[in-house]
């Protein structure tokens, strides 16, 4: 493999730096076998993990009742706010997060329909509300502002109180004063629907599960968990590819059964081709490009080299062509995105129907970032691509160390 040098930049294991898109329109499409609602969203923040969050529990709605269901992630943003604000009573805003923060959110604040929450939002692809409310809230903790307050000051709990600062992402939320307004806790009261009282159809059980179990049921992986050099200071040995040779076959097994699982990956978009399809052939040619880390649902995945079958395409498959998927050699994943689709944007002219294409090899072969130490001394370090895999416990990562 051709290894690139790049800049020094510190890429952040936290999914803080989710790339956002322009306004796109509505896509219908449902790429394959794993069900998904059929609306692509666009995130306008760096919030790609609550939008994951929402497009995996909207596919378990569909799995369960084939209804489309509208998660609000304005709703998730409200009150991740609310938190760090009111009760961790930090002094800036943090829009990034990940798996684990989206799990106690929805278990500490349970979830509503996008149209409980911001009406006239209730179709819409792209929510205008969550970028004015970022930037109305970030003036606020800005000196002099409502949240403000100066360091040591005695008057903390005053400044904020859960009142003061609902009150805050309620303005902050309305964003216009033609809008319609946002009364947070009035709708948490009237609408939320607790993680205990969602009841999901989970693929490969017969009853319902609550949506707190099935939470706890899906396993956060961490690759660079395994390898030998936890420091990033190699490439991939043979040891690490054993693992993510088991990977990749508990990942297609459980697409294979219908399961939405959730990737997290470091994304460079000079990685990506004319088709769309993030890989390091066009990584080598172009170099580095615009970077940040990003988190994605899967719903297919191409394999070649599958007994009998040669080159295995995206579509819903056989039983027979499923099994043979398995011994394949992965080719690349199919994730529902968060960035809309268009066919007319001319700077990403690869987004079309709000899928992505993500090579395998992109995904774990990985690449060398050049980084200078205090010394002023510059050395290699590798950099991991795939961060994190949200799967179900059942399927195990079976592998010889």
């Amino acid at each position: 493999m051709k290894h690139i040098l790049l800049s020094a930049a510190a890429f952040t294991l936290i999914f803080s730096a989710c790339e956002k898109k322009p306004e796109t329109e509505n896509s219908a499409v449902r790429v394959t076998e794993v069900k998904h609602s059929k609306t692509v969203k666009q995130q306008t923040i760096n919030n790609c993990w609550i939008y994951s969050a929402a497009s995996w529990m909207e596919s378990l709605s569909a799995i369960t009742t084939e209804e489309e269901l509208n998660v609000s992630e304005s709703y998730w943003a409200y009150w991740h706010w609310y938190h760090q604000l009111a009760v961790d009573r930090t002094r800036s805003l943090e829009v990034g997060g990940g798996w684990g923060k989206a799990k106690e959110i929805i278990k500490e604040y349970g979830w509503v329909k996008e149209s409980e929450f911001i009406a006239a939002e209730s179709g819409a692809v792209l929510s205008e509300r969550q970028e004015c409310a970022e930037a109305k809230v970030l003036e606020e903790l800005k000196e002099g502002g409502r949240l403000w307050f100066a360091p040591g000051a005695d008057n903390f709990k005053e400044i904020r109180s859960p009142e003061k600062v609902r009150a805050v992402l309620d303005e902050a939320f309305t964003c216009k004063e033609e809008n319609q307004k946002i009364d947070g806790l009035a709708v948490q009261k009237e609408h939320k629907k607790s993680a205990e009282g969602t009841m999901f159809k989970v693929p490969g059980k017969s009853d319902l599960q609550s949506l707190a179990v099935t939470l706890e049921e899906w396993d956060y992986i961490q690759p660079k968990d395994n390898f030998n050099s936890k420091s990033k200071k190699a490439l991939p040995t043979a040891r690490d590819q054993r693992y993510y040779d088991a990977l990749e076959k508990a990942i297609k097994q459980a697409l294979n059964d219908g399961q939405p699982v959730v990737i997290g990956f470091q994304i460079d978009f000079n990685a990506v081709d004319q088709n769309g399809l993030f890989n390091l052939s066009t990584y080598a040619a172009q170099g580095a490009g615009t970077k940040g880390a990003h988190m994605v649902v899967l719903s297919d995945y191409t394999v070649k080299d599958a007994p009998n079958y040669g080159t295995l395409p995206e579509g819903n498959l056989s039983a027979e062509k499923k099994q043979a998927a398995i011994e394949g050699k992965l080719e690349y994943l199919v994730a529902k995105n968060s960035w809309g689709s268009t066919e007319s944007r001319k700077d990403r002219p690869w987004i079309r129907d709000g899928y992505s294409r993500i090579s395998w090899d992109f995904l774990t072969k990985g690449f060398v970032v050049a980084e200078t130490s205090y010394d002023g001394v510059t050395s290699e370090v590798y950099s991991q691509i795939l961060t994190a895999v949200v799967i179900p416990k059942q399927y195990k990562v079976i592998w010889t160390p």
